[in-house]
């Protein structure tokens, strides 16, 4: 198709406009440009790019929620950037980052502990330190993740029906919405972990070796910005060793089940070696046998949740893992509601993912049964990580946000078939 390679056309389109007013601003020989009005053209020009692939989708009605996605992430871009009213979120650490960032663009500190940060900064530099342009790139990763999941959906053949409720969900999902449109890193991952399974269903469905690198090194470019995130790799090595694309069947042999062993073993060497990508693990002591049980039994912010969990040692911390893992994927939930704030998170965020979990657990794909199978043990790999890492709703909010297409990719094939006789009767999660 035309847009085989869309996503790199959107974001080449970006980076030749920036360097396109570079080259007028440098030919008219202006100096001091306020970075808002260099930012606006760019926006300006680059929206009616994006409008333009959005409204040229076959479905009418897919083409419609795209652009009406991209229209709500737009207004809260510049709801948030001009302070026209509070956005859930958006605060302390995006000013942080904001600061940190200027901060190294200046030369009045060097590095930061965050990536983010350092990569906001080598932007600034491009862009006469333009916040707004910084921006409006996580809006680009926003419509990103959505036209990936989109592409991923259209692979797979689902019904457009199917397709259309799934893309409906990630469009108009409020802290999908939001994480576009301020400065977090949020929507950086779940841009490239909706690239890597893309690039992992290519695989599945038509093999090549070239799929499986550009699926993990998407991977590891999301894991970059956030540690948590490797956990998706086990489900997509024990993929790679003993699902064979060819013949469509998983096999186990001994030699298969070693090498998954091994490739484990490596990885994680290779990402403790390689630090930058493991940031987040780096002041955690997995030899001590205290520091997971603290994991376990701490709760913070105002939002905390089971706050009541008391673990005396490592064994018992992990008899927890179920219950940590299902409020990370799910919270606010009821139990911990103290004000309506509490409810309303539920309503707008938790809820739908319980949904779309539900239908996932409940109705079992009459195709594509085993890519399921992979790509729910990569997400239950990542969702043990973040649910030690997580003790409260306002930080699941945001960690959840990065794995939506791993749970909306296996929730469009369960609820592609759900209405077919022979699912009525299965009531299992595989």
């Amino acid at each position: 198709s035309t847009f085989r390679h869309s996503m790199l056309n959107i974001f080449l389109a970006l980076f030749a406009l920036i360097g396109l007013q570079d080259i007028i601003i440098a030919i008219a020989g202006w100096h001091h440009i306020p970075p808002t009005i260099y930012a606006l053209p760019i926006i300006a020009v680059h929206s009616i790019i994006m409008f333009s692939y959005c409204l040229t989708r076959k479905d009418r009605r897919i083409a419609i929620i795209l652009a009406v996605g991209l229209t709500l992430r737009l207004a809260l871009l510049f709801v948030d950037f001009f302070h026209l009213a509070e956005i859930p979120n958006s605060g302390a650490d995006s000013e942080s980052f904001h600061r940190n960032a200027i901060r190294i663009y200046y030369g009045v500190q060097r590095g930061s502990i965050s990536h983010y940060v350092e990569t906001i900064a080598i932007f600034y530099n491009l862009t006469y330190a333009s916040r707004l342009l910084a921006q409006y790139v996580n809006v680009v990763f926003g419509m990103g993740m959505l036209i990936m999941i989109y592409k991923s959906l259209k692979l797979l053949q689902v019904k457009e029906k199917t397709i259309f409720v799934a893309i409906t969900v990630v469009a108009l999902l409020p802290n999908a919405i939001i994480f576009s449109g301020i400065l977090l890193r949020e929507v950086w991952v779940g841009f490239f972990v909706a690239v890597s399974v893309f690039f992992f269903i290519k695989w599945f469905t038509e093999g090549k070796a070239i799929n499986v690198l550009i699926c993990l090194a998407a991977l590891l470019t999301a894991s970059y910005m956030h540690a948590g995130i490797l956990g998706l790799a086990l489900g997509y090595i024990a993929a790679f060793l003993f699902y064979s694309p060819a013949t469509g069947k998983v096999t186990f042999s001994t030699s298969s089940v070693i090498s998954m062993i091994v490739i484990v073993g490596i990885w994680l060497v290779i990402a403790d070696s390689f630090q930058m990508f493991t940031v987040k693990f780096n002041n955690y002591d997995f030899e001590d046998d205290q520091e997971f049980i603290r994991r376990a039994n701490a709760s913070t912010g105002n939002s905390g949740y089971l706050e009541w969990i008391n673990a005396d040692s490592a064994a018992q911390g992990l008899l927890f893992a179920p219950l940590k893992m299902f409020y990370f994927l799910f919270s606010p939930l009821p139990t911990e509601w103290r004000r309506v704030s509490d409810v309303v998170g539920f309503a707008i965020d938790g809820f739908w993912y319980l949904w779309m979990c539900w239908v996932l657990w409940k109705y079992r794909p009459g195709k594509h049964l085993q890519l399921k199978r992979f790509l729910i043990t990569g997400l239950l790999c990542s969702t043990f990580i973040f649910g030690y890492g997580t003790f409260n709703a306002g930080t699941a909010f945001r960690h959840r946000a990065k794995l939506l297409s791993v749970i909306v990719i296996p929730f469009a094939l369960s609820f592609n078939n759900k209405n077919s006789f022979q699912t009525q009767k299965v009531k299992q999660i595989f």
